[in-house]
């Protein structure tokens, strides 16, 4: 059996058209469920701002825990009684461990146990 490029088109186009048959599914037995295109579907401007905002509001949360030590570092060196250098070398510490774990517990986090992960 000879098989041509005008065939292998039709029996492409004939899958990507959903007329295939795929045992245990209902593909052929409903239409169309009225879905929006991608092209037809339009965002009202509030819309758009209001997750513009919730974004950069999520954005503000996740890079606040990068400055907890430099709001609370004059309190740190009154407390444990240390000068400039080293409490510069205590942020400096921070801020490199932070970025260079947070690429690996973030790996770690979407593959494995969250809780297992924390302890």
């Amino acid at each position: 059996m000879e098989v041509t490029e005008d065939s292998q088109d039709s029996e492409i186009s004939r899958l990507h058209s959903g007329a295939a048959h795929v045992y245990g599914s209902f593909s052929e037995s409903h239409t169309d469920l009225g879905n929006p295109k991608a092209e037809d579907a339009k965002v009202s401007p509030r819309r758009s701002y209001v997750a513009a905002a919730v974004l950069c509001y999520i954005n503000l949360l996740n890079f606040m825990d990068r400055y907890t030590i430099a709001g609370v570092l004059l309190n740190i060196q009154q407390y444990f009684d240390i000068n400039d250098s080293t409490s510069g070398l205590l942020q400096t510490v921070f801020i490199c461990s932070f970025m260079l774990l947070a690429p690996i517990f973030g790996y770690l986090g979407d593959r494995y146990n969250r809780k297992l992960i924390m302890i």
